[in-house]
């Protein structure tokens, strides 16, 4: 018997019901044969069986609405190497103690969250493939002086080497979104950061893009006080320049200038 879903705002959900765009997300992976997977929010299970279909290691997924209990259940008699858990993806699951990659179609409410947290996880994830919502996919992709360039671009872009894969339109999904998805190929670059970088590097971008329109020396006075200007002059970045015109690397000077120097981040 058919069963009717129906999505829930409150989660973000819309469920893919392109066969066609379902079979396209996992094939942009790299060979996943011996690959342990990781799925986020798979729904009744349209992607699942593509990625399936490819024949993983392992394939893990997390799905935070019980009501997907059964349809998920039915899929786990069929696949002896596909589980599933109920719960929360931004819990602290220990989904594999190995390498694994990612493929997922992200519920747009936990999708910022959820790529801040595999920056932390990097050291075990080879390769993330998600759909997001293009404005989401634009920020993770972007470079400095683009539009769409942001925290997230440089969090993301610190640990993985990322583009745009193709957009998907609102007729792929029901119910339809507003706005266009479009999926993201994210590729580990290998470069190791301690937690503390990385907690020191959000602090630092949160104060500079908290006031995009000012120049970056006004908006970094919260951090290195009334030595700001002289400080980004020795580390050779314009004072004048503004948080998007401020390059990747930029960002990394300041943030080993602030743990070298245990400014009070």
């Amino acid at each position: 018997m058919h069963i009717k879903f129906y999505a829930k705002k409150s989660l973000g959900q819309n469920f893919l019901i392109d066969k066609e765009i379902a079979h396209k997300i996992p094939s942009l992976a790299s060979d996943i044969s011996e690959k342990r997977i990781l799925e986020i929010g798979p729904g009744f299970g349209s992607l699942t069986h593509s990625i399936l279909l490819q024949k993983p290691k392992y394939l893990f997924a997390i799905e935070k609405d019980h009501r997907f209990e059964q349809p998920l259940l039915e899929i786990k008699k069929l696949n002896e190497n596909f589980n599933f858990q109920i719960g929360d993806a931004l819990d602290n699951f220990d989904y594999y103690t190995e390498k694994y990659s990612i493929i997922a179609n992200l519920p747009y409410s936990v999708a910022t969250p959820l790529l801040l947290k595999w920056v932390y996880s990097s050291s075990l994830i080879e390769e993330i493939i998600v759909m997001v919502q293009k404005e989401v996919a634009l920020r993770i992709t972007n470079t400095y002086q683009d539009a769409e360039y942001s925290r997230l671009s440089i969090i993301t872009q610190t640990v993985y080497d990322s583009c745009i894969c193709f957009d998907v339109a609102k007729e792929c999904f029901d119910p339809q979104p507003k706005v266009t998805s479009s999926v993201v190929y994210m590729k580990n670059n290998g470069k190791k950061y301690t937690e503390k970088f990385l907690q020191t590097l959000e602090i630092v971008t949160f104060h500079a893009f908290s006031q995009r329109r000012k120049k970056i020396s006004n908006s970094l006075l919260l951090l290195f006080g009334n030595n700001t200007k002289a400080i980004l002059n020795d580390l050779g970045i314009d004072s004048q320049k503004r948080a998007q015109d401020l390059s990747l690397n930029d960002f990394h000077l300041l943030t080993r200038f602030s743990i070298e120097e245990k400014y009070d981040v």
